[in-house]
């Protein structure tokens, strides 16, 4: 019994340096081998280095809610596996063309572009901005509507690059004339001219056609 109190004595003592208790004799020490590893989180922003778009960067979260990581998230912008891309919120209709600049935001087919520099783009009117022969600027031709605006203006003879002469009066050559595509394979479109009063031979009204070959008529045509 003396033996005992004087080590519980004795215990008591060391309570006043290290509040280690009796108990404290039987204690071998914390285990750590089930403890998970700390989450590197350098910017502090909640999201794991590994998930992070940047983490050094607190403005930039998870790489699972902004694609391109160029700080919008991905409901938010107009491409998000494209970095360069706009977001919808500075481009309506995601055309590239930031809204305060786009003469229709809610129409990517309108925009101040001018593809094939004809000095016209798709706001200004331009119907065709791929072809710079087609602007509200320019002249129909012949057969071309090129204004912009709906059907030609006139159709003038003067507008053709050739002409043909039929070969008898009266037999309306030219009443029809039509593409024939490449017959003759040189890479250049050939055309037929239809003659309705012309049998060759035959009956007058049997109609004749004449294929023309556009090697015939340069080698742009």
């Amino acid at each position: 019994m003396r033996t005992t109190q004087a080590f519980c004595g004795l215990a008591f003592l060391f309570l006043q340096v290290s509040p280690m208790g009796c108990a404290g004799a039987e204690d071998k020490g914390s285990d750590d081998t089930g403890s998970t590893p700390g989450v590197i989180d350098a910017d502090l922003d909640g999201v794991a280095a590994e998930d992070d778009c940047d983490d050094h960067d607190n403005s930039l979260g998870a790489m699972a809610a902004d694609g391109d990581c160029d700080g919008t998230l991905t409901a938010d912008d107009c491409d998000d596996p494209d970095s360069s891309s706009t977001a919808i919120a500075d481009d309506g209709d995601c055309d590239g063309t930031l809204t305060a600049d786009d003469c229709d935001d809610t129409d990517a087919s309108l925009n101040l572009d001018d593809v094939d520099a004809d000095g016209h783009s798709t706001c200004d009117g331009d119907c065709d901005d791929g072809d710079d022969a087609v602007h509200p600027g320019a002249t129909d031709g012949l057969l071309a509507d090129r204004d912009c605006v709906d059907g030609i203006a006139y159709n003038s003879l003067s507008l053709a690059n050739y002409g043909f002469v039929g070969e008898a009066m009266g037999a309306l050559a030219g009443v029809s004339v039509s593409s024939a595509g490449d017959v003759d394979g040189d890479g250049l479109d050939d055309i037929l001219v239809g003659v309705f009063y012309d049998g060759d031979g035959g009956p007058p009204t049997a109609g004749k056609a004449y294929l023309i070959l556009g090697a015939s008529l340069g080698t742009t045509a």
